[in-house]
This record gives structure tokens, C-alpha cells and sequence, in this order.
């Protein structure tokens, strides 16, 4: 098929994957769990794995996208994020886990990822390449407890915030249920950011 009238290697790309595909972004409604999207090497003539800024994966309960991240109910790009940005597109209680990465390429931005969920009250563990994590759980009213905790609420002393934190501004803002003990944050040496 001839791409007429394309002329950037975006539009090229997004032509493509139409043409492909039938549609520009990816669900795989068989296995919630998969991290896996379509390969096809003309998609992204850069590094052959099929990803390219601004793409959308949905898996589970999120809606993950390329050199993005989700703030406050829309979407901004940041390529030098390298990685995806994720956003929870279902309020339920207990959203399940967050993919690591897709395709080779690592979630690394969780900005406003569960804001105003108000039904949520576990939340999943943080992917270990995530580096920011500003109003993650901002307008959580009813967050109690995260995956793998044996306290019923409160205690987050148990929380993992993967090393590569730099920002945590307004992390719990409006998270109304107490937290009698907050995970330790004494491990993130790159942090700037904790308003």
C-alpha cells in the first residue's frame, strides 16, 4: 500500500500501523497480563520493536502510552521519560497489577495514575523502573492498603518505592483514610520533590 501525503516519520508510522492493524492503538483483551504488542520492524524504523511516541496499550485496568504520562485526566509528552506512562481507566477497589514493561521498554512514569479513583482501596505495587510518581494516589479517599499487605490499613511501613524515585509531590494528597506509618523513604537519594 502507497502512503500519499505523509511526511513526517510520525505520520508515516501512525499511516502504517492503520494500514496494518486497522487502528492506532493496541488491546488484547485475551490475556490482561500480556506486555506484548504486535512487532513490526516498518512501525519503528529506529529500533525495530514497534513502539514509537504517543502509542496506546491497554491491559487489565490501564491504558499504558509511549513517551506520555497522564496528568490530571489528560495526556502529556515527555520523551525523555523513555518509557511508558500509565493511567488507571476503571474505578474499581483493587485495580490489579501494573505491567513492568512492554515490548523491552520500562513503565516509568505513574503521574496522576490513580487520580480521582475514589473507589480505590488497594493499591498495586510500583514497578521497579518507575521514576515518578507525582498525585499517584492524589483524590483516593478510600485507599486503605496496598498488594501484599497483611494490615488491613494503615500500616505502608511494608510500601516499596523503587530507588529511582525522583518525585512524590502530592503522592497521597487527599487520601483520606490515615496511614499510621508511611513506607521509608530513606533509600531514594534522587528524590527533589516531596511537596
Amino acid at each position: 500500500k502507497v502512503l500519499i501525503g505523509t511526511t513526517t516519520i510520525s505520520e508515516r508510522i501512525e499511516a502504517a500501523n492503520r494500514a496494518k492493524y486497522g487502528k492506532d492503538d493496541f488491546k488484547d483483551d485475551s490475556n490482561p497480563e500480556t506486555s506484548e504488542i504486535p512487532k513490526d520492524p516498518a512501525l519503528n524504523p529506529d529500533d525495530g520493536t514497534g513502539v514509537y511516541d504517543g502509542m496506546i496499550y491497554t491491559s487489565g485496568n490501564y491504558e499504558y502510552r509511549y513517551n506520555q504520562y497522564s496528568f490530571y485526566q489528560n495526556w502529556s509528552t515527555d520523551t525523555s521519560q523513555n518509557g511508558w506512562g500509565v493511567r488507571c481507566v476503571n474505578n474499581v477497589s483493587d485495580p490489579g497489577p501494573i505491567l513492568e514493561s512492554i515490548n523491552g521498554k520500562p513503565i516509568t512514569n505513574l503521574c496522576t495514575t490513580f487520580y480521582y479513583c475514589q473507589y480505590i482501596e488497594v493499591a498495586p505495587i510500583i514497578p521497579s523502573t518507575v521514576t515518578n510518581l507525582r498525585g499517584t494516589f492524589e483524590s483516593c479517599r478510600y485507599l486503605k492498603t496496598y498488594a501484599g499487605s497483611t494490615d488491613p490499613q494503615g500500616d505502608w511501613s511494608g510500601y516499596i518505592i523503587p530507588s529511582g524515585v525522583t518525585t512524590m509531590k502530592e503522592t497521597f494528597n487527599y487520601c483520606y483514610y490515615a496511614i499510621t506509618k508511611a513506607p521509608d523513604l530513606s533509600h531514594l537519594k534522587n528524590l527533589t520533590d516531596m511537596t
